[in-house]
């Protein structure tokens, strides 16, 4: 062959692809050949991605994507699915790192199994010096009554025992514990309820009754709470969760968190509500608004009542299977009308717990009186549970955002009439509505609070299809109130990122945004109900780094 010929034919194409991909980009990763869901205003959608320093670099087609750029990660993803990750609106995420390692009562079915849960666990930790469980929930037991402590005593005579019930706002404990505490049968407490059964205390504490046991509890330290929180964050990944709202916690916690970012010791991004405490508020007042590229602060939890299912939950009209006892506000009137008073002249975004119908109103009724028709300061109702349907149109009237927690109204259904009765009912987890009063929504768990376990699949499964994890009801519970599929998928992603003022950053697949997107099995989108819980999270990516 001619020198000519041997330049033709050999050299030249392989200089050609030499500098070809010289010129192309360097960057860390690209996948392609996939299906991406972008969840952007447009829902565009798209076959390939390319990351550079934790932020989407640019969004196409292979061809597109692959004569552009050059990586030493290069990924076929052979028709796979990409979402942004998820992100749960609405949880107690530090609280469910604790749970992990306390006793687990999710799913007991009796009192009696309670107990044996408990007692099977101190056999198993027998230098343990406090015990603590969470989950039990007397709903799902044959009798539903409430349980009183005279067994746990019989059980427990030298150990403090608390156990927690499934939505956190009860507790039982041992008389040992209470004495420790301090708790005696004639004291009151405004906002709670030590119970008393002639004249003895049954060991039940309901919502801010609880507090009085906060003395006596563990103190931990940052280093059992680092390995909590990796290993609740290790959970959370592996369902495809790459953010979470955290209702609640104190800012010495917080700092904790923050040291743990600082470390590189937490990956999952978190927008955190401080609790209503006055060294909160003092706290935040100094700092202002905090917002970093892992966490942000943007204002405060305040709790409005308690919760259903242990009747805590404050009602216009009395309980059907408990005449007289209509609930009851956790604190005065004037607490919540002068925070939200002091908060309207701030940027501060105020997020109230608020379950039943009465409290709804109170609460939707203060903020309609110092908030001014679309503005954009993002104040919160969570839970909106239920909702007399003459007060819905107080969350448009101001911009109110809901948060809500479609698996709570899952988890309700087989006795949340017997609460409310039929026709209370109307207003009950009633999403759809609550949805057409600004056209968008927040969507969370609650986690651990009434579901365990942190699955977002479990949240779309309630929210579009209206049936739990064994397909109950066949027909969907309240269906009418279901969500499209696209409109849950918004509520899992971008719509809690606008909640917690991210979404410039978080919640949609766009140039410019944090590399936070999963890979699934299966597409979401065109599952059926019979499927979603068997869709398989095959990575979790944060600011383009594989966490799971």
């Amino acid at each position: 062959m001619s020198n000519y010929n041997f330049l033709k034919w050999i050299l030249i194409p392989l200089l050609s692809t030499i500098l070809t991909s010289c010129l192309k980009q360097k960057i860390e990763l690209i996948i392609y050949n996939a299906k991406i869901y972008s969840v952007d205003e447009q829902f565009n959608d798209y076959s390939a991605i390319a990351v550079s320093n934790g932020k989407i670099l640019d969004l196409g087609n292979p061809s597109d994507i692959l004569n552009k750029y050059n990586s030493s990660q290069k990924i076929d993803l052979q028709g796979a699915f990409i979402y942004p990750g998820f992100f749960d609106g609405h949880t107690h995420f530090t609280e469910y790192a604790r749970n992990l390692f306390e006793v687990n009562l999710y799913g007991s079915t009796s009192w009696n199994e309670v107990l044996t849960r408990v007692q099977n666990f101190y056999n198993q930790h027998p230098k343990i010096t406090f015990i603590k469980g969470f989950g039990w929930d007397q709903n799902n037991w044959k009798d539903k009554k409430l349980p009183n402590n005279s067994k746990l005593n019989q059980l427990f005579t030298n150990i403090p025992v608390i156990l927690t019930r499934i939505d956190g706002h009860a507790l039982i404990a041992n008389d040992y514990a209470l004495n420790l505490a301090h708790i005696y049968a004639n004291q009151t407490i405004e906002g709670g309820i030590i119970d008393v059964n002639e004249g003895v205390l049954s060991g039940l504490l309901i919502d801010r009754a609880q507090n009085l046991i906060d003395p006596i509890l563990p103190k931990e330290t940052y280093q059992e709470f680092v390995k909590k929180v990796q290993v609740a964050e290790k959970n959370c990944v592996a369902y495809g969760l790459t953010a979470l709202t955290i209702c609640g916690i104190d800012y010495a916690e917080l700092m904790w968190l923050d040291s743990m970012y600082n470390q590189n010791l937490l990956k999952i991004k978190l927008h955190i509500l401080l609790s209503d405490k006055p060294q909160n508020f003092e706290f935040l007042a100094k700092r202002g608004i905090i917002k970093t590229n892992h966490y942000q602060v943007t204002g405060f939890k305040v709790y409005g009542d308690g919760a259903l299912g242990s009747r805590g939950a404050c009602l216009k009209k009395p309980y059907k299977d408990d005449d007289g006892n209509y609930g009851f506000l956790l604190f005065p009137y004037y607490h919540y009308d002068s925070l939200a008073e002091v908060f309207s002249e701030t940027n501060f975004q105020l997020c109230t717990h608020a379950i039943g119908d009465s409290t709804n109103h109170v609460v939707l009724e203060i903020y309609n009186k110092y908030l001014q028709p679309n503005n954009d300061k993002r104040w919160r109702i969570e839970h909106a549970q239920i909702v007399d349907s003459p007060d819905l149109n107080l969350f448009g009237s101001v911009a109110v955002i809901p948060s809500v927690q479609p698996r709570h109204a899952i988890e309700d259904m087989f006795w949340a009439q017997d609460r409310l009765g039929s026709k209370r009912m109307v207003g009950a987890y009633s999403f759809k509505s609550l949805l057409n009063q600004n056209s968008w929504i927040v969507l969370g768990t609650d986690f651990p609070a009434g579901v365990g376990d942190p699955s977002p699949f479990k949240t779309y499964l309630a929210a579009v299809f209206r049936k739990n994890a064994n397909l109950q009801p066949e027909s969907g519970f309240r269906i009418q109130e279901a969500l499209t599929p696209k409109e849950a998928l918004y509520g899992m992603t971008f719509w809690p990122a606008k909640g917690a003022f991210w979404e410039k950053d978080l919640g949609s697949l766009k140039i410019g945004k944090s590399a936070d997107f999963i890979i699934l099995d299966q597409d979401l989108l065109a599952t059926k109900d019979s499927q979603v819980l068997k869709i398989n999270v095959k990575a979790t990516y944060i600011n383009g780094e594989k966490v799971y």
